[in-house]
């Protein structure tokens, strides 16, 4: 792996094959090629380390309340808030590397009874034995090289010098006397070296972003690439989340195009969930029937967590069953009828008949498990949209009253009439009036027409 800080490439890291043929850390990529020329260079990527960084810190946090960020990649945590007793650390330790492991993170674990001791068990530890727990501290450190600590270089050719190599050979000196020849950096390696040294944590919090990103080399043609990715950032995002307790509260789907513009959309999701099928199939839904005038060029995912809801119902009420679901399929019908034209109606701060709105349903709404009486309301009215154009034949009396209607739908006498109901409104735009009858035809049926200045309309049916 290479990277650049502005005026050089050099290599930053290397497997053990590449170090076994004579490239070191350091060496620039042409200078590594020609130790080894089947040698594949990969480029650092800011945004996948951040990520990784990122899902660590969630793992650690969701572990334990108290956290510290020690370097790049590394965490240390402290386990006296947590309730262990009578649990086996080794046991705990690999229950925190599956979690981890859920997330494609590798991960070493060191336990010990003090931070420093903690981190020099980490980076003993291994693929074999990826827990190292330390009970013996001078047993565990007495074979290591002074390597493990770091020390600073005077101390460090101060002790080869001496001869001392090793933590244990260290330990066997007086403090006294490492304090007096090789003052505070010899008397804190010395406290290191017997597992005395502690410290407190510097405490983080939790990270907030749940966010997964990708640039691509050249446009996209197709949607399979895009739903390729887009399923990996949901199961990495998904099981970070679940790592840490919390669900997807709502996605937002960010794409570059080709023409320097941006496609951008939220997804709300109806029942909070970390579940990673549940969250691609509003995804792929979404896709199905989506148009752009440009390629993409890039992907950014981002999730907001919440915590998971819970909610207590009556003793008839119960909520839907899967609310993703029925989104899910108000999503499909959607992209039939057209967006906005699927909801639950509500009607709009007027008089003005066949004025309503849609908007989306409360999925987490207590929905009844019984039908209890009769309607609270008269016959439902089944309007004929348009409505039908009529000729009304009135008798005026005291007031004009429908007798006879030549329509589509109703024809005939009119044997019952029950009138006027005169409405109005929007005086201060587009003013309306109306004049509406509710009439029974001969023949039974029953109808509600209307009169706009001298024109009438068969406005729709009652059902018995």
């Amino acid at each position: 792996m290479v990277d650049s800080d502005g005026s050089e490439t050099v290599v930053v890291e290397l497997t053990s094959a590449a170090a076994k043929s004579g490239v070191e850390v350091g060496m620039t990529p042409p200078q590594a090629m020609a130790r080894c020329p089947e040698l594949q260079i990969l480029s650092r990527t800011p945004a996948a380390e951040r990520t990784l960084s990122e899902t660590l810190l969630g793992i650690a946090c969701g572990a334990s309340a108290y956290v510290e960020a020690t370097a790049p990649n590394l965490c240390t945590l402290d386990l006296k808030s947590c309730r262990l007793q009578g649990v086996s650390l080794e046991m705990w330790g690999k229950a925190l590397l599956e979690k981890a492991k859920a997330t494609g993170l590798g991960i070493r674990l060191g336990i010990a009874p003090n931070p420093d001791l903690a981190l020099v068990a980490a980076e003993c530890a291994n693929a074999a034995h990826p827990v190292r727990v330390v009970t013996n501290s001078p047993k565990f450190l007495g074979g290591l090289s002074l390597r493990v600590l770091a020390p600073p270089a005077p101390v460090a050719a101060i002790l080869q010098s001496w001869g001392i190599t090793t933590l244990g050979e260290l330990t066997r000196l007086k403090r006294d006397d490492v304090a007096a020849r090789l003052g505070p950096d010899g008397v804190h390696l010395w406290d290191q070296a017997n597992g005395r040294s502690t410290r407190l944590l510097r405490l983080v919090r939790s990270p907030e972003s749940y966010e997964e990103a990708f640039d691509f080399e050249r446009e996209l043609d197709t949607a399979q690439p895009l739903l390729f990715l887009l399923r990996r950032f949901v199961d990495q995002l998904a099981a970070r989340l679940n790592a840490a307790g919390l669900v997807a509260g709502e996605m937002r789907l960010s794409m570059p195009l080709s023409d320097g513009t941006r496609y951008e959309r939220l997804f709300q999701i109806p029942s909070p969930t970390a579940k990673a099928d549940l969250l691609f199939r509003i995804l792929d839904t979404h896709f199905e029937n989506l148009r752009l005038d440009h390629a993409p060029v890039g992907v950014r995912l981002n999730m907001e967590p919440a915590k998971a809801e819970h909610q207590q119902f009556q003793l008839y009420e119960n909520a839907l069953r899967d609310p993703n679901r029925f989104a899910e399929t108000l999503a499909r019908i959607s992209a039939v009828v057209g967006n906005g034209n699927v909801g639950v109606p509500g009607l709009k701060g007027t008089h003005k008949p066949d004025q309503f709105t849609l908007t989306m349903p409360d999925f987490n709404a207590p929905v009844r498990s019984f039908a209890s009486g009769k309607p609270a309301v008269g016959l439902p009215l089944r309007r004929f949209r348009p409505p039908l154009p009529a000729q009304v034949h009135a008798v005026a009396a005291e007031l004009p009253r429908p007798r006879y209607i030549v329509s589509e739908q109703a024809h005939g006498a009119v044997v019952d009439a029950l009138g006027p109901y005169r409405i109005s409104g929007d005086w201060w735009e587009a003013a309306w009036s109306a004049e509406e009858w509710d009439v029974q035809m001969e023949d039974g049926g029953l109808y509600r027409i209307s009169r706009h200045g001298e024109a009438w309309t068969v406005e729709g049916c009652y059902d018995l």
